[in-house]
């Protein structure tokens, strides 16, 4: 964030006293519903009006995103399957505490 401000774009409600510190930042929560152009009916500041501009958008963006994939412009990360099902998630963390799986998803 700069001196002069800027846009902080977040997951979570920013409270009102922190935004009043600095005037020049404009928050924005960010709910992946509002994808589907559909009000959005939540309490407590969550909830957002129909947009179907979002809607556009989001058939774009996800248009794009299936042609650089199948294009291999856009590449995900490797996979490693683990076994051992539930029983094994000790295992398996302590295997993301070493470092091990770098650069894949487990």
């Amino acid at each position: 964030m700069s001196r002069v401000g800027g846009r902080y774009v977040n997951l979570e409600l920013v409270p009102g006293e922190s935004l009043a510190q600095r005037r020049a930042v404009h928050a924005r929560l960010v709910m992946a519903f509002e994808i589907l152009g559909e009000e959005v009916k939540l309490t407590g500041g969550y909830g957002t009006p129909a947009n179907p501009e979002k809607s556009k958008l989001g058939v774009r963006s996800f248009r794009m995103f299936q042609r650089l994939l199948s294009e291999s412009k856009l590449v995900p990360h490797p996979t490693q399957r683990l076994e051992g099902g539930l029983e094994a998630i000790g295992e398996d963390l302590q295997l993301l505490k070493s470092g091990s799986p770098s650069e894949k998803k487990l």
